[in-house]
This record gives C-alpha cells, sequence and structure tokens, in this order.
C-alpha cells in the first residue's frame, strides 16, 4: 500500500546543498566543465546528459530519454570493441522513478532477540518467494534471515509495524573467522568485528552470500582481511575468506557492497563483479573524504588472508578536496546499483549528514526533527565510473548527480540512523534500513524498521 502523502512529500523535497560554499555560478560552470569534457570525448556520439540543476537550494532531476551507448559518454574511441558486452543505457535515474511504500519491522520479542541496536547491513535474497538477511546488534556480527511480511505506511508512527518473521536466526556466518582475523583475538582491538555489507552474489556453485566486516578500533593500523563469502544455509556456513583487497585499508572496502550488470562488469571492469566501499568512520586518516566504489572479483575459493585485485571508480583522500556534495560528518553506510523498468542506470547511496553537519545528539526512546540529522539519497552515474575505469577521469572527480532528502519519509527517532541498503531486481523494490526506531510497552527497544521504494 502506498501512502500519497509521503510519496508526495519524498518527491518534492528540498535539497540544501553546501557547494563551493554555496556559488551557484562555480556549481555550473564545474557542471558546464563536465558536459564539455563528455562532449569531446564522446565526438559526435550523443551524450548522457548530467542532470544536475540548482534553483534556490533546490534540485530539481531531469530525464534523459535518449538511448546512448556510454562509452560515448566514457571517452572511449573504439566504442565496438568496448561494448562487445553489450552495455547500453536509457540515461540514469531521477528522484521520480522512486515511490515509497512503506515499512515494516524486524522480528520482536524472543524471536527478535539480538535486533536491538542492528538493522546496519542489508541483503535482499532472491531465493524462493524472497527474504532478507539482516544484521543484529552490531559488535556482535551475526545474520539472520527474515520473511518480508505486508508493507504498510507508517503515518509517523513508532508502533503498528507488521513484522517478518525469522526463517534462519541469528548466526556468526563468518564462523568465528571474523573474530579471530578482524576482531579481539588476533589484532588486540577493542572490540569484535561488525559486519558491514552484505550481498546476495551468484557464483559458479550457485548464490553465495558475500559479506565485508571491520573493527572500530585499530589501534595498531593492521591490515585488516575484510571480505568474504558464505552458503546461504546457516547450518552450514561453509565460509571463504575473509580477504584484502589490494592496497586499500578496509576503511574503504569494507561497508556496503553490491553487484553490477555483468555487461557493465566485462565492458569496463575487466570482469569485476561486486562493488564495494565505506564511510562510517567520517574524519579518519584511513577513510574516504566521499563515498569510496571499489571494484573487484571475489574467488570461489581462496586463503583467508589473500590480497585480491581491485580498482577504485571513486575515492576521496582526506588529505585533499573532498567531494563537494557531502559534509565532513557524513556517514554513508548503504549503496546498490538500481536500474529500471527501460533500461536507465544508477548507484545510489544513502546516508546521514551528506550536506551539513549532523552531530546533534539526542537520548535513546527521544525523538528529533529528522531534518537535524540530514538523511539523504544520492544517484551517482555509472558513466563516470567508466570513465576513471578506462583512465579519463580521476576517482576524486566523481560526484553524485543528483541528491534527494529522506527526511519525510523516515521516522523522528534518535539520530535517525540509516542502515543498509539492498535492491530487488525483479520486483524492482528497493529496502532501506532505519536503526533505533521501534518501541514496545516496556520502553524502547532499538529495533529497526525497514522501508520500501518502489522504482519505476
Amino acid at each position: 500500500m502506498e501512502s500519497p502523502e509521503l510519496t508526495e512529500r519524498f518527491r518534492s523535497s528540498e535539497v540544501d546543498l553546501d557547494l563551493d560554499g554555496g556559488s551557484l555560478a562555480a556549481v555550473k560552470e564545474r557542471a558546464a566543465e563536465r558536459s564539455r569534457r563528455k562532449r569531446a570525448a564522446g565526438g559526435a556520439a550523443a551524450v548522457l546528459a548530467l542532470a544536475l540543476f540548482i534553483v534556490a537550494s533546490q534540485v530539481i532531476p531531469q530525464s534523459n530519454e535518449t538511448t546512448v551507448d556510454i562509452t560515448d559518454v566514457a571517452g572511449v574511441e573504439d566504442t565496438q570493441a568496448a561494448v562487445e558486452g553489450g552495455w547500453t543505457t536509457n540515461g540514469t535515474l531521477t528522484g521520480d522513478d522512486l515511490t515509497y511504500s512503506g515499512s515494516f519491522s524486524v522480528p520482536s520479542g524472543s524471536d527478535g532477540e539480538g535486533f536491538g541496536f542492528g538493522g546496519g547491513s542489508i541483503a535482499y535474497n532472491p531465493a524462493g518467494d524472497g527474504s532478507l538477511f539482516v544484521t543484529g546488534i552490531a559488535p556482535e556480527g551475526q545474520v539472520a534471515e527474515i520473511s518480508i511480511p505486508s508493507i504498510e505506511p507508517h503515518e509517523d508512527s513508532r508502533r503498528g509495524f507488521s513484522e517478518a518473521e525469522i526463517l534462519q536466526p541469528l548466526t556468526d556466518i563468518t564462523s568465528g573467522r571474523g573474530d579471530e582475523l578482524i576482531g579481539t583475538t588476533q589484532q588486540g582491538g577493542a572490540e569484535h568485528f561488525q559486519i558491514g555489507g552484505l550481498e546476495v552474489v551468484e557464483g559458479p556453485a550457485g548464490p553465495r552470500l558475500h559479506w565485508t566486516a571491520w573493527r572500530a578500533f585499530d589501534v595498531t593500523n593492521d591490515e585488516v582481511p575484510g571480505h568474504g563469502h558464505s552458503s546461504l544455509d546457516f547450518g552450514d556456513v561453509d565460509v571463504e575468506g575473509p580477504w584484502l583487497l589490494s592496497d586499500f585499508d578496509s576503511f574503504v572496502t569494507a561497508g556496503y557492497v553490491f553487484d553490477v550488470p555483468p555487461a557493465f562488469a566485462d565492458s569496463f571492469l575487466d570482469g569485476r563483479q561486486l562493488i564495494s566501499g565505506f564511510q562510517l568512520n567520517p574524519g579518519s586518516a584511513d577513510t574516504s573524504a566521499g563515498p569510496p566504489f571499489v571494484s573487484f572479483d571475489p574467488p570461489e575459493s581462496a586463503a583467508p588472508g589473500t590480497r585480491l585485485d581491485a580498482v577504485a571508480l571513486a575515492n576521496f583522500e582526506p588529505s585533499v578536496a573532498q567531494s563537494t556534495s557531502f559534509a565532513e560528518t557524513a556517514v554513508v553506510p548503504g549503496g546498490e546499483w538500481v536500474t529500471t523498468s527501460d533500461g536507465r542506470h544508477s548507484v545510489v547511496v544513502v546516508g546521514n549528514g551528506m550536506t551539513r553537519d549532523a552531530s546533534e545528539g539526542c537520548e535513546l526512546g527521544s525523538t528529533t526533527d529528522v531534518a537535524a540529522h540530514d538523511p539523504h539519497i544520492a544517484f551517482y552515474d555509472p558513466a563516470d565510473l567508466a570513465a576513471t575505469a578506462l583512465g579519463t577521469q580521476s576517482p576524486d572527480a566523481v560526484e553524485p548527480e543528483l541528491v534527494v532528502s529522506l527526511a519525510d519519509v523516515l521516522i523522528p527517532t534518535c539520530g535517525t540512523q540509516l542502515g543498509g541498503l539492498s535492491f530487488d531486481a525483479e520486483n524492482r523494490r528497493l529496502f532501506l534500513t532505519q536503526r533505533l526506531v521501534t518501541v514496545n510497552d516496556s520502553g524502547f527497544d532499538a529495533r529497526p524498521v525497514i522501508h520500501v521504494f518502489d522504482v519505476r
């Protein structure tokens, strides 16, 4: 069931961007320069227009209906060789392509024990009738599989959600390897590992659950392996990993993770199937100053600690000027590749504090103005990632072409903390977790709520 009022508020939401200190002329000049570069790179071929128009601090999405070879945008002269995999696109998504449908809660009671303060990561499982893998309380690094119940508008309430059912209980899907190689046992850290991202990935032997993992306090500055995968059957997790990605720090790669269309991977990424990133520890010398995107291909099997080949498609060194659409306090826990029914593509990320300081605090169980924590969804053009992969653009030049506020569809609560993001490509549904939300009759229980958007 759709909530028309919340959907309309989402579509018409204003964005308060801090771009070049508010210089509209600088924003227009940067957009114009990017367009000139793309036209020059593609010659006479059509270009995929950058939809970035800022009027009175509002971003107005524009659509592009022309079918365009993405290599024409990325600057490849021999387009036939580069697109042998068949990659084409009808353009990118706009804010109007998402319709807010409603929300539901993770299980409560004894079945839901362990979900408090959880929901940091989520992955859609297309097997059967469809389900979701969701993380429990962060420091314990456990994952459960839950059903997808009826989806109802929340109407700004923190009660009365339909509840999912437990299909597989909270389980350490690393089978102890996470705590051994990422957490306290080997590295001497102050905390257990935490799951940063989840994605169901098709492999030679069938689907696997890819996971990323990290620990908050790396006092010895060790290289921490943060990628692995496990069976979808928690009775026999059959874990592989964890591995490192090239020379990247885990604070750049061990967060959100998602797969890319095979044709795009073959045309631009040398077949690398996945993209990962991490921006959960802003301000650290080891992290990126804007949402990073690192491409890699997970092996079917490899020894723990193996260093996998990986390439940065976007990365922002803390020592240089960061992506201009993101504040220093930005926390970006979720990312996905989203495709519409008419063949348009965008890489999207969600997070708090994207465009200004969101450091305001509150007591658990209380509510605050959602906008105070600046929750947004940002849309990236895959052509920019292709251009970086082909060497025609620097990884620190990738910026979102559209940023839309989520304040009007979220539930006012402490911190309004966003969590994981996952896309159901068959039914074109986007799942987003909001942490620290639900209450019960005895008080605050900090379970996450899962919001659902329909994609056109």
